[in-house]
């Protein structure tokens, strides 16, 4: 692996967070402010021992001079109830269930991550998401995060609670332009019986760094569909923790990335049952070409008491290029029996007899090439509503027709 260095080359000094927090701090009193405090020291502490390795390039984020200021969250209520608005407004409306999500200690597993950690000290967005107890959504709801200004910083909270018998689509869409820096957390709620469905689809310009962490937590016989969708970006770190916390609960993670160029990736997975009769699923793909890298670590860990819990965790990589590179570690570690659990992963590239069939067949080899990586990607996107569906996979076809361009025209000026 090229490029491997500790974590700590790209992220900001103790100084400079709070600096970052002083140019944000808003509005932000009770709770808030004082998670907010407490997460700045917290930074200092982990930033002086962290040691992380991690899959990335060497730092091009220069924080002093990043543009950070304020970005309100509108209040807006829905008919059926829902509440879409910032964390202050949210913990005075719902004061009791501020407390025993977002700023409860049970649920503080971003203290345990460096990334959550700088978000939660200097965030300069929040976004709460709140489905009432037994309302459907059957519309999804549509979160837009565009960054207007070269060199712009976003540290964004979205919190996503969905209460008891509830269900609800998201779809999460960012687009990171040149030169920005997006670092997110999303932390989510599903009560018991409750139904989430959440898509984040990340376009990112080349040189633009994208850093996440996902936390979900599910209850009894809840269910958590998390869908991701990522393209280009200069460095892009995700990671995402599932806790399947209640008995019967259900979850489903499918994932893609398209890299191109120099683009390196680094994800990283967490299924936790907690609870007996508990199931999560994880299957990731990436398309990886020219010379860009991946890496993914995957951890399935089931409680002493999570007794016939069913977990699988699988990831795939299609190298398209000569100097392409992917490097999977997946891993299990089980406390109990009576538990079924697998992981997988695969490294390799275009099926040559497949290439030449549809060659044979008449189709040009490109043709031929982009129908075999839209039937490697087809299954990731299967679960959700025809209409997103039919945008990601839109997407999908935008990135490879681009990509194949790129190198063609690359080819012809060599040979010029």
């Amino acid at each position: 692996m090229k490029n491997k260095q500790s974590i700590n080359d790209i992220l900001p000094t103790a100084t400079t967070v709070r600096a970052l927090a002083e140019k944000t701090d808003v509005n932000k009193t009770g709770c808030e402010k004082e998670q907010r405090l407490d997460a700045q020291k917290l930074y200092t502490q982990l930033i002086k021992k962290h040691d992380h390795q991690s899959f990335i390039p060497a730092s091009i984020i220069t924080w002093n001079t990043q543009n950070i200021n304020h970005l309100p969250t509108p209040t807006i209520k829905l008919d059926n109830g829902a509440l879409i608005c910032d964390v202050s407004y949210f913990a005075k409306q719902y004061p009791t269930i501020a407390q025993q999500t977002i700023f409860s200690k049970q649920y503080a597993h971003w203290q345990q991550d460096i990334l959550s950690t700088l978000v939660h000290a200097a965030h300069n967005k929040t976004v709460v998401i709140y489905i009432p107890p037994k309302t459907d959504i059957p519309e999804p709801l549509y979160l837009h995060t565009l960054i207007s200004h070269t060199g712009s910083l976003l540290l964004q909270q979205i919190i996503i609670i969905v209460d008891k018998g509830a269900s609800v689509t998201i779809y999460d869409q960012n687009k990171i332009g040149h030169a920005q820096t997006v670092a997110q957390n999303i932390t989510g709620w599903i009560r018991e019986n409750a139904r989430a469905t959440i898509i984040c689809d990340q376009k990112c310009e080349a040189n633009s760094i994208d850093l996440s962490t996902n936390h979900f937590y599910v209850d009894t016989n809840g269910s958590l569909y998390f869908y991701f969708l990522t393209t280009s970006s200069a460095i892009n770190q995700k990671n995402v923790n599932v806790y399947a916390q209640g008995t019967g609960a259900h979850i489903a993670i499918r994932g893609a990335y398209i890299l191109t160029g120099n683009n390196n990736t680094d994800f990283s997975s967490r299924q936790h049952h907690a609870a007996a009769h508990t199931t999560s699923d994880l299957v990731v793909k990436n398309i990886i070409n020219d010379a860009a890298q991946s890496l993914y670590r995957g951890l399935i860990y089931i409680d002493k008491n999570a007794t016939q819990t069913n977990a699988n965790q699988e990831n795939k990589n299609l190298l398209l290029g000569t100097q392409s590179r992917a490097y999977s570690i997946p891993e299990i570690e089980v406390l109990t029996n009576d538990v079924q659990c697998a992981h997988g992963s695969a490294i390799g590239q275009l099926d040559a007899q497949q290439l030449f069939y549809l060659q044979t067949r008449g189709l040009p080899k490109k043709i031929a090439e982009r129908i075999l990586i839209e039937g490697f990607l087809s299954e990731i996107f299967h679960g959700i509503n025809r209409s997103l569906r039919d945008t990601l996979q839109s997407r999908i076809l935008d990135e490879l027709l681009l990509s194949f361009s790129k190198n063609n025209n690359e080819k012809i000026q060599k040979q010029q």
